[in-house]
């Protein structure tokens, strides 16, 4: 009794072809091979269906003369056979009659009244030229129009092909022109001029222009294309010399990046700093309208030491009013030079906080904010209360920072228009707390002046 096989039999597997090994070549050979015998055969078979196609209407061509030949002669005898009988049965005074006739009245008399006694070939007529002034015959005539409307239909294929690319070089270079004017934007850099030269191996570049309108910037570097991918050798940025005195504050980041042709880094370093300045001048900016008696006597002297006014600033293009094109050297020494760091808070007894907001890199380039609070009061208003006060005022202060930070929203980010309780916590109440603690402010009335 046979049994019901439980499992499929296993299929044999065949052999994979190692590349490189002796069977995988023969079968590459013999592949080669194959494919060269089939595309020779699928020649010869359309050489073959040529020859027949051809001795098929050379065929077709001959039978149609045979065809019209014999047509010719039956037609030939028809009219001899009707014209003698015609003739035989006519008396003398007939025959005088018709042959005294015209041309027509025989063709009646041999094709019958009813008939037409002309017949013209509809395929003789030449309808392409009918009614065209030319010389020459009429398959001529054909023969130049249709070489002119080919010529018209190519006219018409160029002009099409050159539509189609103006417009694909027009879409190319409109989304070139925005692609630039974007990263443009969120860069801050202006282009004023850029100079190219090409060799054999490398591109040498210079860019000139300014950066978020504050200080000018000229940037030289070659591009290396000799290796696998393009690199940058021979960076060389020249920026003003308190700008460059900021950015190597306190390890030298800057020229250590430009040294070893770090273009990317360089241009972040500048990028994190625009809106890290925007934020400290704003900063210091609420806290001049809060406290004005506090902070007079600092901004009087920053502004007469400078020359311009202490007043909020935006970076380009995100400011509502429309800013000046022009590069405001002033401007930019104001806001990125080191007294640009500190606001004095000083209150007539001449206890006073000094707040300072510096700007500092990591070695990548990336721009990171430090705030820190140095109390002062002088020693006639000094007691066990005051003392302990100031021992813990730093680690307090570093406290209520970090928890301020990490709150939803940061002063000075215009994100108001989502949420009007976005932008309201951050490191100003911390700020607030701290100024009203220190010169024992009421919190109601932040303005006034109190004692230490």
């Amino acid at each position: 009794m046979s049994q019901t096989p439980t499992q499929t039999p296993s299929r044999r597997r065949a052999a994979v072809d190692t590349p490189g090994s002796v069977r995988s070549n023969t079968s590459t050979s013999d592949r080669s091979v194959l494919l060269e015998r089939t595309e020779e055969l699928e020649l010869e078979i359309e050489d073959l269906r040529r020859a027949i196609a051809s001795e098929r209407e050379r065929r077709r061509s001959t039978q149609r003369q045979l065809e019209k030949q014999r047509a010719t002669d039956a037609t030939r005898d028809e009219v001899r056979t009707t014209l003698l009988e015609k003739l035989r049965q006519m008396d003398d005074d007939a025959l005088t009659a018709l042959l005294g006739a015209s041309v027509q009245s025989l063709a009646r008399v041999i094709a019958g009244a009813d008939s037409a006694w002309v017949a013209v070939d509809a395929g003789l007529v030449p309808s392409k030229s009918v009614g065209v002034e030319g010389t020459g015959s009429a398959s001529d005539i054909d023969r130049r129009l249709a070489l002119s409307a080919q010529g018209v239909q190519h006219e018409l294929h160029r002009t099409r092909h050159a539509a189609s690319v103006n417009q694909w070089l027009n879409d190319r270079q409109r989304r070139s022109n925005a692609l630039v004017q974007s990263l443009a934007q969120f860069s801050y850099l202006d282009i004023d001029t850029l100079d190219q030269a090409s060799s054999s191996e490398r591109r040498s570049i210079h860019l000139a222009g300014s950066y978020a309108r504050l200080f000018p910037i000229d940037i030289r570097f070659d591009v290396d294309d000799s290796g696998p991918s393009p690199a940058i050798q021979r960076l060389a940025i020249d920026i003003p010399s308190w700008l460059s005195t900021t950015l190597n504050t306190p390890h030298a980041l800057f020229s250590r990046l430009v040294k070893r042709n770090d273009l990317p880094a360089v241009l972040l370093m500048l990028r994190t700093m625009v809106p890290l300045l925007s934020l400290r001048r704003n900063m210091f900016t609420s806290l001049m309208e809060s406290y004005t008696d506090l902070v007079r006597s600092h901004i009087r002297a920053w502004e007469s030491s400078h020359g311009i006014d202490f007043a909020p600033w935006y970076p380009p293009g995100t400011s509502r009013k429309r800013a000046s094109s022009r590069v405001d050297e002033t401007l930019g020494r104001s806001l990125i030079a080191t007294d640009a760091e500190t606001l004095v808070l000083q209150n007539s007894h001449g206890a006073s906080l000094t707040l300072r907001f510096r700007i500092v890199w990591n070695r990548y380039g990336h721009a990171v904010p430090q705030l820190d609070a140095q109390p002062n009061v002088p020693a006639g208003l000094m007691d066990p209360t005051a003392t302990a006060f100031l021992q813990q005022f730093d680690h307090e202060f570093k406290h209520l920072c970090k928890v301020a930070v990490q709150q939803d929203g940061i002063v000075g980010w215009q994100d108001e228009e989502q949420d009007q309780a976005v932008g309201r916590w951050g490191v100003m109440p911390a700020l607030h707390a701290t100024i009203a603690a220190f010169f024992r402010l009421a919190i109601d009335d932040a303005s006034d002046t109190g004692s230490d």
